[in-house]
């Protein structure tokens, strides 16, 4: 679920930038009947992408404490 957690997480910020920036060109510059297909599709995939490098970072750094 969401906590207040997220915002202090480096990840969060690294990959914040640069899917703003193609949500915004995507919906400048798509047509309207497909753009927010579109920014939905990159929202869900900025989430996707975020969730996935936390559980991967997070699973090296206990791999790496057990040895």
């Amino acid at each position: 679920m969401f906590s207040f957690q997220t915002f202090k997480n480096k990840r969060y910020w690294i990959l914040l930038l640069p899917f703003v920036m193609a949500i915004v060109l995507i919906y400048h510059f798509v047509p309207n009947q497909y753009g927010l297909i579109q920014v939905f599709i990159l929202i869900a995939a900025f989430w996707i992408i975020f969730h996935i490098w936390n559980f991967y970072s997070g699973k090296k750094s206990h791999h790496d404490n057990v040895e």
